[in-house]
C-alpha cells in the first residue's frame, strides 16, 4: 500500500546513524547529510510579507517576517510569531489596502484565519489548506508532540528568511534568501531556547561558500521554526523545539518561544 504525504515526510525526519565521535560528527554535518539536515528545516518555512501597492503596482512599505507549518494528528496549520500578526494588524488599521502574502504568490489575510495567539507566548496559528501548501510548495512538521531540549547545551536547526537577504524581483513576485543554521540551545527555561553563535566553533553551512559576517542583521526570521536534533539509541529524529521570537544583532543571539505551548488544535496555551 502506498503511503500518504504526511507519513512519508514523518520517516524523512528520521535518521539511523551509528555512535560518532565530535570529529566524526563535524566531517558528516560538512557533507550531503549536513546539507540535507539543514534543507529539512527549510522545507518547512517560507517568508510572509505585508506592505501596500505604489502607484506602478510595486510593493511599500514592505515588511517582512517568516511562518511555518505543522500537520498534528487533528489539524493542519501555519505559524508565526504574534508580534508579527500584530504588526499586521496595526499597519492595516493605518493603510486598508494593506496586503498579505506568504510566499510569492499566495495572497490572503492572517487575521481572518487566525486560530489561535498568546496571550503571553509569541506564537500565532492560523488556518491553511491542504492546496494552499502545495501551492507553495512546502511541507508541514509531521512529528508531534513538540520536544524543545529539556536541559542547556543541547543542539538544534532554526531558519529563517532575514529581509537582509530580500531579492527584488518583478512587482509583488518576491522571494527572500534564507538563513539557516545548526547551533546549541545554551539556555533553555521553561520559556524560551536561546542560542548564541560561537564564532571560535562555527563552520559554513553545506551548499554556502561564505560564513553571515558577525551581528549580522537577521530581522525577518521571527516565526521561524527551531528543531530540536535528538538522538535515542542511534536514531535521530527532529521534532519541532521553538519558534523564533527575537533576535539580538549586537550580540549574535537567536531567541525563541517553546513550542510545546501550541495544542494540537492550534490553541495556544499561555
Amino acid at each position: 500500500m502506498a503511503e500518504s504525504p504526511i507519513e512519508e515526510e514523518s520517516v524523512r525526519t528520521q535518521y539511523e546513524l551509528p555512535a560518532l565521535s565530535p570529529e566524526a560528527a563535524e566531517i558528516l554535518l560538512a557533507g550531503p547529510f549536513g546539507t540535507e539536515l539543514h534543507n529539512l528545516v527549510v522545507h518547512h518555512a517560507t517568508f510572509l510579507v505585508f506592505g501596500t501597492k505604489g502607484p506602478d503596482g510595486s510593493p511599500e512599505n514592505l515588511h517582512n517576517a517568516t511562518c511555518f507549518f505543522v500537520q498534528t494528528p487533528t489539524k493542519l496549520f501555519a505559524v508565526t510569531a504574534r508580534h508579527v500578526i500584530d504588526g499586521y494588524r496595526q499597519a492595516r488599521e493605518e493603510r486598508s489596502d494593506t496586503i498579505c502574502q506568504i510566499g510569492s504568490q499566495l495572497r490572503f489575510d492572517p487575521i481572518d484565519r487566525m486560530i489561535g495567539a498568546g496571550t503571553k507566548a509569541d506564537i500565532a496559528t492560523f488556518d491553511i489548506t491542504p492546496a494552499e501548501l502545495e501551492r507553495i510548495g512546502k511541507r508541514p512538521i509531521t512529528l508531534w508532540p513538540p520536544e524543545p531540549p529539556d536541559v542547556d547545551d543541547k543542539p538544534v536547526l532554526f531558519a529563517g528568511f532575514p529581509a537582509a537577504a530580500i531579492r527584488r524581483d518583478n512587482r509583488w513576485t518576491l522571494g527572500f534568501g534564507t538563513y539557516s543554521a545548526s547551533s546549541m540551545a545554551q539556555r533553555v527555561t521553561d520559556w524560551q531556547l536561546s542560542c548564541t553563535v560561537e564564532w571560535d566553533n562555527i563552520m559554513c553551512a553545506p551548499g554556502f561558500k561564505d560564513l553571515p559576517s558577525r551581528q549580522y542583521d537577521i530581522g525577518g526570521m521571527s516565526g521561524g521554526p527551531m528543531l530540536s536534533i535528538r538522538e535515542r539509541g542511534g536514531l535521530m529524529t527532529c521534532p519541532l523545539a521553538g519558534v523564533i521570537s527575537e533576535g539580538r544583532r549586537e550580540s549574535d543571539t537567536i531567541i525563541a518561544e517553546r513550542a510545546d505551548f501550541i495544542r494540537p488544535d492550534g490553541t495556544i496555551r499561555v
